[in-house]
This record gives C-alpha cells, structure tokens and sequence, in this order.
C-alpha cells in the first residue's frame, strides 16, 4: 500500500512538472535589425511617395519612374559596413559595370539605415528611417524636400 502512495505521489508530481514545463511561454530570441540585414541581399519591391509626384503615388510601378531594368537590382549589406550594389540580370546600360561599391551603416538609436554608393559621375546617399523588419523584409521611409514640397518615400524591400 505505501509503494502505491509513493507510486502515485510520485507520478502526480510527474504530471505537475510537466505540466508546467508545458506551460512555459516561449520567447523567441528578436535579432537586431543589423543582424538581419548583415549577410544578405535584398531587393526593392515597392516605392510609394506622398503627396503625390506628378500625380503618381506607387512609382515602382510607373515604368516612365523606375525602369523595369532596376527591378532586379540587389543590395547586398556585407559584413564591416560593406555594400554591393548590384545591377541584376537586366542591366539597363550594357557598358555599367554589374556591381557599386558602397557602404551601410543601421544607426540603432535613430533607427536608421543609411547607404552609399558611387558610380562614375554619380554619388547616392540616403538615410531610410525604418519601419519595419523581420528576416524577409523590410520597410523604410525617405524625406526628401523639393522646390518647397516635403516628399516621404516609402521603400520596401524582401530578402532574396
């Protein structure tokens, strides 16, 4: 009788503990923004401006904005601040080269993402304020001013 009390204390503290290892919440780890970005390359998928440019708000798709040829354009963010612009597949001019160099930087505390990158006769800069990201995408905005016009550009990207 006392083996079967014992039996049955110890199976019922079996069930509590299990139980409560069940129970446990998990809280999946959140990656620095910088982390998902390092390693990776990503594409432009949308571009929205607001107010509208020349009565155009979705000017990714406005081929007379951006050309077909820069759809398949890559950012690659390497490690040490790193950037490779990359023309993709289709490039628009054949005598650009296929890749930029550049460099990144993901300011934690603005929450900002800023890129450079350079071609003969051209320099690009910008500061993308970001939204939202997760390991697949992520979302930015750009406030340019503009012959007294304040225009927020909103970028999308996805991880290719």
């Amino acid at each position: 009788m006392k083996s079967q009390i014992k039996l049955s204390i110890l199976f019922t503290g079996l069930i509590f503990f299990l139980a409560m290892i069940s129970c446990k919440k998990s809280h999946p780890e959140t990656k620095n923004p910088k982390d998902i970005l390092e390693g990776n390359s990503w594409k432009i998928t949308a571009i929205t401006v607001s107010p509208a440019r020349n009565g155009v708000t979705d000017i990714y798709n406005d081929p007379t904005i951006v050309e077909p040829c820069i759809k398949d354009n890559l950012f690659k963010f390497n490690p040490g601040n790193v950037l490779v612009y990359d023309n993709g597949q289709v490039i628009c001019d054949p005598s650009d080269p296929q890749t930029y160099p550049g460099t990144w930087n993901y300011d934690s505390n603005a929450n900002n993402l800023t890129i450079y990158f350079s071609a003969p006769g051209f320099a690009n800069e910008e500061v993308l304020h970001i939204l939202e990201i997760n390991e697949n995408s992520f979302k930015g905005t750009i406030t340019l001013a503009e012959n007294g016009v304040t225009y927020t550009y909103t970028d999308s990207f996805q991880k290719q």
